[in-house]
């Protein structure tokens, strides 16, 4: 789990499953702007991953991602 930033300095996080394949994690209401995006902070055994986003406005959001989902 951890972060990227793309060619236009949007952040997105990411997963890596156990089958090693990455899933990338943009969160419902992430701004796709400059500085904007998904950030995945941290996670647990169990694949529950805990991190921000930024939405459009600046704005700085947590969220949880629950275990199990593709990814995880």
């Amino acid at each position: 789990m951890g972060e990227f930033i793309d060619t236009n300095n949007v952040n997105h996080g990411y997963s890596r499953g156990a089958d090693g394949a990455y899933t990338a994690i943009d969160v419902p209401g992430a701004g796709t702007g400059a500085g904007q995006g998904t950030i995945a902070a941290g996670g647990n055994d169990a694949g529950a991953i805990a991190g921000f986003y930024v939405d459009s406005s600046g704005v700085v959001h947590g969220f949880l991602r629950a275990a199990g989902l593709p990814g995880n």
